[in-house]
């Protein structure tokens, strides 16, 4: 089976090439209107200082992985769709900036 493009719409390469200049002529033009981010100022917090903060780390008691396997596998075994991509756990808690944040200025 061969391949080969079709190209009826230009008749001499006189109009190809007119069409492959403004085409790039075109991607030139909407390159130097783009704009990815906006810069409101301001820096973002230094590493160090946060890490001479000593702010307190929860530690979240280990998961079993092989009975959340299991369960997965009982619940979706019968499904006729796909199974969800289960890439984290959910955690019950109660953490507000009051009762356990820190302000770092």
């Amino acid at each position: 089976m061969r391949f080969c493009f079709n190209f009826n719409f230009v008749t001499n390469r006189s109009q190809m090439r007119t069409k492959y200049l403004s085409f790039l002529i075109l991607l030139i033009f909407l390159s130097f209107n783009s704009i990815a981010q906006i810069s409101q100022g301001g820096s973002p917090i230094e590493t160090m200082r946060l890490k001479k903060a000593n702010i307190p780390v929860l530690k979240m008691p280990k998961i079993d992985n092989n009975l959340l396997l299991k369960s997965s596998v009982e619940r979706y075994a019968n499904a006729e769709v796909l199974k969800p991509f289960k890439f984290a756990h959910s955690f019950e808690v109660n953490f507000t900036p009051e009762n356990s944040g820190q302000r770092i200025v």
